[in-house]
């Protein structure tokens, strides 16, 4: 789908994503323990699961085709939260779902269950 004729795709299966979290999450009678992360030059996480000792930082994109490019943003929380960060997550539209490098690419459809929810 051209971005350009439907320009908040993006920002439409981000929404979606992070509120099939939070549904999953309050079923479960977990805690609230997300957060959105932006610095003053911009940088950006969609979404940071706070585990106390450790984080899961999640990129949500809507692409169907992965791109190194989609990563930029985890690669950034892991240098500067080395030790913090336990786990970096590419939710995407895409069909494969692997480990590539230090990240996790899995499918929007599959979040929940990555997330031991």
């Amino acid at each position: 789908m051209n971005k350009e004729k439907f320009p908040l795709r993006g920002s439409l299966f981000e929404n979606m994503v992070i509120s099939e979290i939070i549904k999953s999450r309050k079923n479960k009678g977990l805690s609230d323990n997300f957060f959105f992360y932006r610095d003053s030059n911009q940088n950006e996480i969609d979404l940071i699961l706070d585990n106390i000792l450790t984080i899961d930082a999640i990129e949500i994109k809507s692409s169907e085709t992965f791109s190194n490019s989609l990563l930029k943003s985890l690669k950034y929380i892991r240098k500067i939260l080395p030790e913090k960060t336990k786990r970096t997550i590419l939710c995407y539209a895409g069909k494969r779902e692997l480990e590539y490098l230090e990240h996790e690419l899995v499918n929007f459809r599959n979040i929940s269950s990555i997330l031991n929810m």
